[in-house]
């Protein structure tokens, strides 16, 4: 299935499956090489090698998607870096290995344009994984019973964050700093997390059924701690939290537990709690 961006630019077709699968490889090399080279280093060479053309020449369809998906990383790492604002074209291409030109083919909007795309492939990316979470995948979700899935799906997203903070923070974080155009990205990155918690916790006796304000609750709350985590560097500390925080909210206080089996704090829903 075909996804198209609504941004102020003109409508771009960003992914395939494919160019999915390739993108999300750049995240994840982005996430494991991070901290090692500088950006000012990088400028000196592209972050990823570009396509090498075989006995058979390589379709174009392919080559767009490669560039489409250097990119992607690219940006992650800049911004990272940089900040959304302090971040150039010159930069992005160079870091990207691809010409300006060949940025303003792929992404006509320009820089900001390669921005938004790049925040929805890392919520696609978290949306799978976090979907596919623990032995079982998704029918261990399913099957499990609501707070038991509400906290398998928090973890894996707050392994998400940990493993990949860099593009965590480009979602967080940074993209609260990009202007009007970034509000229908993140505003539908919204909905989509209170559908997932809304469900994870609608089948079942255990809990009742949360009301739209409690799910709404968890969802403002949970994206503050995770910024303030990856504000202040304790993002180690996020799994436990961010499962305790969600789990407070959830139930009823006689069966709110923390990831150790301790009594959920209602002082979490705040953000707050012991170094």
């Amino acid at each position: 299935m075909l996804l198209t961006m609504s941004t102020p630019a003109p409508a771009l077709v960003i992914t395939t499956p494919t160019e999915v699968g390739g993108a999300l490889s750049m995240v994840t090399e982005v996430a494991r090489d991070r901290g090692v080279v500088s950006v000012e280093r990088r400028r000196e060479r592209a972050l990823y090698p570009k396509l090498h053309p075989g006995p058979h020449s390589v379709a174009p369809e392919s080559v767009a998607s490669n560039q489409r998906a250097r990119l992607y990383g690219a940006m992650i790492e800049l911004v990272a870096a940089r900040g959304y604002e302090a971040s150039t074209v010159a930069e992005l291409c160079a870091l990207a290995g691809v010409s300006k030109r060949t940025l303003y083919q792929r992404f006509p909007g320009g820089k900001q344009q390669c921005f938004l795309a790049t925040y929805d492939i890392i919520v696609r990316r978290a949306e799978m994984h976090v979907l596919t979470a623990g032995p079982c995948g998704r029918d261990g979700i399913v099957g499990a019973a609501p707070l038991e899935r509400l906290r398998t799906l928090v973890e894996a997203f707050a392994h998400e964050v940990t493993a990949y903070p860099n593009a965590a923070r480009l979602v967080l974080v940074d993209a609260l700093g990009v202007g009007p155009a970034a509000l229908a990205h993140t505003e539908r990155t919204r909905r989509l997390v209170e559908r997932v918690i809304s469900g994870s916790l609608c089948a079942g006796s255990d809990v009742p059924t949360p009301s739209p304000l409690t799910v709404k609750r968890i969802v403002v709350d949970g994206a503050r701690l995770v910024r303030e985590r990856l504000r202040d560097g304790r993002i180690a500390e996020l799994t436990c939290e961010l499962s305790g925080l969600c789990v407070a909210a959830a139930a009823p206080p006689a069966t709110a537990r923390d990831c150790h089996g301790q009594p959920g704090s209602t002082a979490r829903l705040r953000g707050s709690s012991p170094r």
